[in-house]
């Protein structure tokens, strides 16, 4: 299973990225090798986003990750 922890200042720095460049941040989350995306519509803030991510893994049976449309964060 994938592990996504990502922290407080790379999600502020998706954050100004996407701000920047006029992007929408996506929300990835899945299970095992498979994840689905939707558009994030909420606070952009790193604490609002950080929060979303914890209900998006369900107590550890899920991970999930902040992405922009060009997957920056795995760059």
């Amino acid at each position: 299973m994938k592990q996504w922890k990502q922290t407080k200042d790379e999600i502020e720095a998706l954050i100004q990225y996407a701000q920047e460049n006029d992007e929408p941040l996506y929300i990835v989350s899945g299970e095992g090798d498979v994840g689905t995306e939707e558009e994030y519509d909420g606070t952009m803030t790193a604490r609002a986003i950080m929060i979303r991510l914890s209900k998006e893994r369900a107590m550890g049976d899920r991970w999930a990750r902040v992405d922009t449309c060009d997957n920056r964060v795995l760059m």
